[in-house]
């Protein structure tokens, strides 16, 4: 959202003309518009409007203090970024009030990590009951992350929470996480998440889809890869044959 602002920012001073100023503020307007009605789309009506309504109020005062001037003092400019924070602080508590019982649902809809933990499983579509047991297990996840950076594992646990850790070298946090989401699913669904996110079932299910192959092909196809590479290493491992003949 910073970036977005800084973007409308720069729109604002690069169109110096009064006509184009007001064009650029209507199309910052309505581009807001539409980022608060897809965060708050999935609302009753009535907390739509009431959404829409207090994060207006609050962006007319944030636009306030940007409009006015960037070339302050030190002193001005650190009371300028405590009033600024002030304000976010408001709209947080005013939202999570306005948002009542759904303030949890937001909350995991806002949190990508959280959200589109299922992205990345080639051919895994989880129900809306699986996807919002995963979020809020993510969730916890990436809150005992945060809490924990300054820890001795902190480097570990943030590399796994962005998909970069190494194989073997699981931390406590993240097996605790797998074994969470084992049971939520249940075998057989877990082993469909987990086979997506194997970079072999992944090129194996984008040959299928480019032929217009159903998914059952896929891990027909994948599973036979697997054994043969099983059989490859067995065949390596047996002390019994030598590789000269």
């Amino acid at each position: 959202n910073a970036l977005v602002e800084e973007r409308n920012d720069l729109l604002l001073k690069l169109l110096a003309t009064p006509a184009d100023r007001k064009r650029s503020e209507n199309y910052v307007a309505q581009f807001r518009r539409k980022q608060w009605q897809q965060f708050y789309g999935w609302l009753p009506e009535e907390q739509q409007a009431a959404l829409l309504e207090l994060e207006e109020h609050f962006q007319k005062q944030l636009d306030a203090l940007r409009a006015e001037g960037t070339h302050r003092s030190p002193k001005e400019a650190a009371e300028c970024t405590a009033r600024h924070q002030l304000l976010e602080a408001e709209l947080k508590v005013a939202r999570r009030q306005l948002l009542g019982e759904f303030a949890e649902e937001y909350e995991l809809r806002q949190n990508h990590l959280a959200a589109d933990w299922a992205s990345g499983s080639a051919g895994f579509a989880p129900t809306e009951e699986e996807w919002r047991a995963v979020a809020r297990l993510k969730l916890e996840q990436i809150r005992e992350c945060q809490a924990r950076i300054s820890s001795s594992d902190g480097e570990l646990l943030m590399q796994e929470l962005y998909g970069g850790s190494t194989p073997g070298t699981a931390s406590p946090v993240s097996r605790d996480y797998e074994a969470a989401i084992r049971q939520v699913l249940g075998p057989e669904r877990y082993a469909a998440y987990h086979r997506g996110l194997d970079p072999d079932y992944q090129r194996v299910h984008r040959v299928t889809r480019r032929m217009d192959l159903d998914e059952t092909q896929a891990v027909q196809a994948w599973e036979i890869q697997q054994a043969t590479r099983a059989a490859v290493e067995q065949l390596r491992a047996r002390s019994d044959l030598d590789e000269s003949h």
